[in-house]
């Protein structure tokens, strides 16, 4: 009997503090935190992985044939466009040049022979000329002219070959390995050495066609993740890669300090110049359900489970949403204690 009494006070004691828990959590409601949608600047990035591409690439080959003299620069160093990079053997090229100036002077000699014999004749009676010793004379004057004119051109055919002795670089880069040194018989079929343009440079991404007319629409920057480097747009390809459904483009970095090297990986991210602008909550607002994004807007102290359509997560730990207004709170603490219309109190 004792027994049955005590079980029925017990039950009557949890029921009363049910129903005070009860009546306490319908006169406060469930304690949250929230945050006010506000308007702003939407700061998205897409990021995408790319290869670093040189701007330019040269092989070094000599234009003439002959025996290397010296080797004037430090394999693996930055060179300038107009340094001196190998002198060849010259004396061979310098005894051309001697023979072709010599071939001009005899070719000039003979010139300003025939025509001072020309002139003789003119000056002459011409009853005592006969028609056809005038006619050689301007013939071998024209001749004359003619073994100048080709003796010049042999000259500085001789003299550009001479020049070409002295190999120097036609761009400004990082000079590889030497492949030939000193001593070495090398024509043009020898490569010396590559150079590779280092600054500026260039990173080559493949860009999904999902996101390549937004990107091709409004005016984007670029910067590589871990440098200190913002990029340009500079070109795209004229296709989109029907295995991948992506198109390369070509984006161009100022590279000083040489840190980007060509063939290297690299995280490209993508943002507008300039942002565009939306109402935005904090990411932890979200809730994800059935393929949809909601939140709970506080109105009159009721949480509302409101959908909303998220354009884009931002860099900013913040999403950019339509479906609510500027100046509403959004529930970010306490979310999961929440049911539409549920009473809340808010914490500061």
């Amino acid at each position: 009997m004792r027994e049955k009494i005590f079980s029925a006070v017990t039950f009557l004691l949890l029921l009363l503090l049910l129903q005070t828990e009860t009546k306490s959590f319908a006169a406060d409601g469930v304690i949250v935190k929230v945050s006010k949608a506000v308007y702003g600047d939407i700061h998205v990035k897409h990021e995408y992985t790319g290869f670093i591409q040189a701007v330019q690439s040269v092989q070094i080959k000599p234009e003439v044939s002959a025996k290397i003299n010296k080797v004037h620069f430090k394999e693996g160093s930055y060179v300038k466009a107009g340094q001196t990079l190998f002198t060849l053997e010259s004396s061979q090229f310098n005894a051309t040049v001697a023979l072709r100036k010599a071939e001009l002077q005899n070719a000039e000699a003979n010139l300003e022979r025939a025509r001072k014999y020309l002139q003789r004749l003119k000056a002459a009676d011409k009853r005592s000329v006969p028609a056809s010793d005038m006619d050689t004379a301007d013939a071998n004057v024209k001749q004359g002219q003619a073994n100048v004119a080709q003796a010049k051109a042999s000259l500085q055919i001789a003299q550009i070959d001479a020049g070409r002795t002295r190999i120097t670089a036609p761009i400004s880069g990082i000079i590889g390995r030497a492949e030939f040194t000193k001593g070495n018989y090398v024509g043009p079929s020898s490569t010396l050495a590559t150079i590779v343009q280092s600054d500026p440079i260039r990173a080559a991404i493949d860009i999904p066609d999902s996101d390549y007319l937004e990107i091709k629409n409004n005016d984007y920057k670029a910067e590589i993740q871990g440098y200190n480097l913002s990029g340009e747009h500079e070109f795209d390809d004229n296709y989109i890669a029907s295995s991948t459904g992506t198109i390369k483009t070509w984006w161009l970095f100022d590279n000083p300090d040489n840190n980007l090297i060509s063939g290297a990986g690299v995280h490209v991210l993508l943002s507008p110049k300039i942002p565009e602008k939306g109402v935005l909550i904090p990411q932890a607002a979200k809730i994800s359900a059935n393929n949809a994004n909601y939140v709970y807007v506080i109105k009159n102290n009721k949480a509302h489970y409101t959908k909303i359509t998220v354009k884009a997560d931002t860099d900013d730990g913040m999403s950019a949403v339509t479906g609510i207004n500027t100046g509403d709170l959004v529930v970010v603490e306490g979310i999961q204690k929440l049911f539409d219309n549920a009473p809340v109190q808010i914490q500061e």
